[in-house]
Parts: structure tokens; sequence; C-alpha cells
């Protein structure tokens, strides 16, 4: 596997393999493992029941997904809602408590959150794939 950066801080890791699918194309070509270190742990694994799994799918979607986020995901800039959370899962979770009558209002309340969604969250490009979005600690 190829890896950039140190897993005990900041690394990514990936591998290409076969496509089991034999889609061609781009797509096709880019199947294989992707891991995201942080702090020692792997945030790309994910739990489906008693087994925890290394994310493996067609690469191409989470690299196009970083490439077109990464100043959003490395900005300060904070939550655009009022909402408490200690992390993001959280904090869209209570955007979902948000009531009105006004349907302008509930509106833009809902784009908001959204269009920050889209930016930090790479569920919106995941593709089909497997992608945690709580980190299992292994």
């Amino acid at each position: 596997m190829r890896i950039f950066g140190d897993q005990n801080t900041f690394a990514i890791q990936y591998e290409f393999g076969v496509n089991p699918f034999n889609e061609a194309s781009l797509t096709g070509e880019t199947w294989g493992k992707f891991e995201l270190f942080v702090h020692g742990i792997d945030v790309c694994r994910f739990k489906k029941g008693d087994r925890v799994t290394a994310f493996e799918w067609n690469l191409i979607f989470i690299v196009e997904w970083f490439s077109e986020n990464l100043k959003y995901i490395l900005s300060d800039e904070p939550f655009p809602l009022p909402v408490k959370g200690q992390h993001s899962v959280e904090l869209l979770n209570n955007c979902l408590l948000f009531e009105s009558d006004n349907d302008d209002e509930f509106d833009a309340w809902f784009d908001t959150k959204q269009e920050w969604e889209f930016k930090h969250s790479w569920f919106s490009n995941r593709a089909g794939s497997f992608l945690p979005d709580w980190i299992v600690n292994t």
C-alpha cells in the first residue's frame, strides 16, 4: 500500500485492486482500498454487525470529493446554524429538531444544513459505498 504521512498523526494510505464488478473506464480502474489515519485510527473503517471492515470501493469518488472540498474541510469557519453539538454528526442531527410554520424559513434552514453537509461530509459522494459517519476505534 502507498502511504503519505505518519499514521500516528495524519496519513492517507491506498492500494489499487481488481474491480470485482468489471467496470470500465476511470471508475473501474480506480477500485481499491483507502485508509485515512487520524492519531492512529483509520477513520474510514466501518462496523457492520460484529465485523470491522476497511473501506474498499471506486476511489475516484472519494478523491473527487476531497479535491473539491478540501478548502472547506480545512477552514475554521463555524457551523452556519445556531445548534449545539460536540461533532458534525451531532450538529447535523440537532438541525433536524428545527421547526417553523414559515415554509421559506424552514427551506432556508435545510438548504443551509445541506450545503454545509455536502462540503463537510463525504456521504454526498460515496457512490453507493460504505463510508462511516462514526469513528470505530479498533
